[in-house]
């Protein structure tokens, strides 16, 4: 094993090392956050969502302004113990070795990312398509608890997400040794692919990020709308436990990206209705576009 890490030498894969549980002598806030601490470190952004929920826990608990050897509410204790139990849940889950595409193999990375009032999170999906298969893999992901001050809207954590999103994409492109073919950086925000897209000045807050996001040696990536159930890096914002996280689509991305062998990416529109599968969203968006050219 290795940085927590096992290598399942058969099948080629890594896994998170089994953890065993330490039990509390009391639900503290010293107690809790050196058993959390125990459990959330790992090189590989393998169980982010596990992880943030922690994070958020830890953030909440320092909100509530108890003491280091206060015992903590109830309802703190509750979180607590499904928290920890999701985070040694976290041994279950394995991801492919190798995930930097073979030389000469043209492949694009997919960046999904979101924020809320309490973290923000983006990951980052490497995808290789020969015309008749797929394959799309966790690359890379990162996490963030919002800092209680100075207080961000929400779309300013939205455009911090996406500015953490795109540097760790060009950080993969980077250590990969050459460029994707393509990067597409997917949000559920349309103030954000507003103002990334927008001709008119902002703000120097946002101008300087949006200069980064939309810059850099390999050209501007590919930014596109994506309801917030086809986003992966939703979970991890809301602090959601490990059975209420899509692992399947965490780990390999969710299914409009996975099982497509076009490359050519649906169009989410706004206006439509957010609980619309993608095969529903696209039929829609055919509708929109042969109304608009009848029009």
């Amino acid at each position: 094993s290795l940085f927590g890490m096992e290598w399942l030498l058969e099948e080629d894969r890594l896994q998170m090392k089994q953890v065993s549980e330490m039990p509390m002598k009391k639900h503290t806030k010293r107690e809790v956050v050196k058993a959390v601490a125990r459990l959330v470190y790992a090189p590989f952004p393998l169980h982010l969502p596990n992880v943030m929920a922690a994070r958020i826990l830890i953030a909440r608990i320092w909100k509530d302004k108890s003491d280091w050897d206060e015992v903590i509410s109830p309802a703190r204790q509750k979180e607590t113990l499904q928290v920890l139990n999701s985070l040694h849940q976290s041994s279950e889950l394995s991801v492919p070795r190798k995930v930097i595409p073979e030389p000469g193999r043209p492949y694009q990375i997919h960046v999904m990312t979101d924020a809320s009032e309490e973290a923000l999170a983006s990951a980052a999906l490497v995808y290789q398509c020969d015309g008749e298969t797929a394959v799309c893999n966790l690359a890379a992901a990162a996490g963030k608890v919002v800092a209680p001050k100075p207080k961000r809207t929400i779309p300013e954590l939205e455009l911090a997400a996406a500015l953490q999103g795109r540097r760790i994409a060009r950080k993969f492109a980077a250590d990969g040794g050459r460029p994707p073919e393509q990067t597409v950086l997917w949000m559920d925000s349309m103030i954000v692919l507003s103002e990334a897209t927008s001709e008119a000045k902002l703000n120097k807050y946002v101008s300087r990020r949006v200069d980064e996001i939309m810059g850099g040696d390999t050209g501007p990536p590919q930014l596109a709308h994506c309801p917030s159930q086809h986003n992966i890096a939703d979970g991890p914002t809301r602090s959601l436990l490990h059975h209420q996280t899509d692992w399947d689509s965490w780990l390999k991305g969710p299914d409009f990206i996975r099982r497509n062998v076009s490359g050519k990416w649906p169009r989410f529109s706004p206006r439509l209705q957010r609980n619309l599968s993608v095969e529903e969203q696209e039929k829609a968006n055919e509708r929109e576009q042969t109304r608009a050219e009848a029009e």
